[in-house]
């Protein structure tokens, strides 16, 4: 399992109150958590790079995550930099 720094975000727990980290919106660059991760779920937001500044976002290691999750994302943020 490789490690992966991350913004964490939740809906709010009541009806109609979501996120985008939480509701499946079918959007490519969303990949979903589920099975992938210890404890941890919900979706890596791609799109998001400003996380890439982990110093000023005080980014802090929360879960872990599969070779396999880690290699998709990698590609796709690869994909969108390219």
């Amino acid at each position: 399992m490789a490690g992966l720094p991350a913004e964490m975000r939740s809906g709010g727990g009541e009806p109609g109150e979501t996120d985008a980290g939480v509701v499946d919106n079918g959007f490519p660059l969303h990949i979903p958590l589920a099975g992938e991760c210890g404890e941890t779920t919900g979706f890596v937001l791609c799109e998001q790079s400003r996380v890439f500044d982990l110093e000023a976002r005080n980014a802090a290691y929360k879960d872990h995550v599969s070779d396999a999750l880690l290699l998709r994302v990698k590609n796709v943020l690869r994909a969108l930099l390219d």
